[in-house]
């Protein structure tokens, strides 16, 4: 068991959205730590997830449920990957672009179906 992170749509689509997101919380810190180094946005500005579930609320206040545009994310990915195979960090773990190329391909997908549609990452603890 441990903790992973999963795409959000505000609607729902006519296809699977589920990716195995456990590779990106195993480098996570790692990850925060590179995007930041590299201008990039990093996971943690694109997730959201209600504390308010968890007697951690506050430790963790409940941030407002942010959505943001696939487009957005299709390009914020598209760059991180292309920075993450130039750059080779050895923080990255097997799965890890691989991981983001399939959360990808899920973005192009629900842009395809409809373009208004729009995403963020959840936790699953």
């Amino acid at each position: 068991m441990g903790v992973g992170f999963y795409i959000e749509l505000d609607r729902e689509v006519d296809f699977e959205t589920f990716v195995e997101g456990k590779p990106l919380a195993w480098v996570f810190e790692e990850l925060e730590v590179f995007c930041k180094e590299h201008n990039l946005k990093a996971i943690s500005d694109y997730v959201y997830d209600d504390m308010s579930r968890f007697e951690l609320e506050n430790e963790f206040p409940n941030k407002m449920k942010e959505w943001h545009p696939l487009l957005e994310g299709i390009e914020w990915i598209s760059k991180l990957v292309a920075t993450l195979e130039k750059e080779k960090p050895s923080f990255l773990g097997e799965y890890t672009i691989e991981t983001f190329l399939l959360i990808l391909e899920v973005l192009k997908k629900a842009q395809m179906e409809d373009p208004t549609i729009q995403w963020h990452f959840g936790i699953d603890f």
